[in-house]
């Protein structure tokens, strides 16, 4: 990512209604796997950096008072809404049309970040900071990427979890 680069409000166009159907699901076990690995109880924060049209952060509904998607993309942001709605998270689901390189855009603190497959199109050094500094004390960045290559285990710290079929 380059400091002079702007982002493209076409690049995703007319992309949001079928971004569900067209792209590649997340693992079956991912909501299962973050809420035991982190306690999650259907109390605190998500925020979704990057949410397109919000299926990570809807996926997680269930397990936080309150989620926010952040996007850069109208679409995406008019899609999450739209889901949102059909499955009666008004009130409790918030979509913020911005760039990651935006925040914290006065969205307060959170328990846990996701970047789902988002993080790649972001300024990763500084967005990283800001977001950490979204994050209230003991809460979570969590990183979700697609896995090409065999799962490893990993321990100590910058280790992670691998959610896989």
């Amino acid at each position: 990512m380059t400091a002079d680069w702007e982002w493209d409000d076409t690049l995703f166009l007319g992309a949001a209604a079928h971004y569900r159907r067209g792209r590649l699901p997340y693992a079956p076990g991912l909501a299962d796997a973050l809420a035991g690995a982190l306690g999650l109880d259907g109390r605190g924060r998500l925020l979704d950096v990057g949410c397109g049209p919000g299926t990570v952060a809807l996926t997680l509904a269930h397990l936080f008072a309150e989620v926010v998607g952040v996007d850069p993309d109208r679409g995406m942001i008019d899609e999450a809404a739209r889901e949102a709605a059909v499955r009666g998270l008004d009130g409790r689901a918030r979509w913020v049309r911005a760039r990651a390189e935006e925040l914290p855009a006065g969205l307060g603190t959170f328990d846990v970040a996701v970047f789902a497959q988002s993080f790649h199109w972001t300024d990763r050094g500084p967005v990283a900071a800001t977001v950490r500094d979204m994050l209230r004390p003991g809460g979570a960045l969590v990183h979700v990427s697609d896995l090409k290559a065999p799962a490893r285990a990993v321990d100590g710290p910058g280790g992670g979890l691998q959610v896989g079929d």
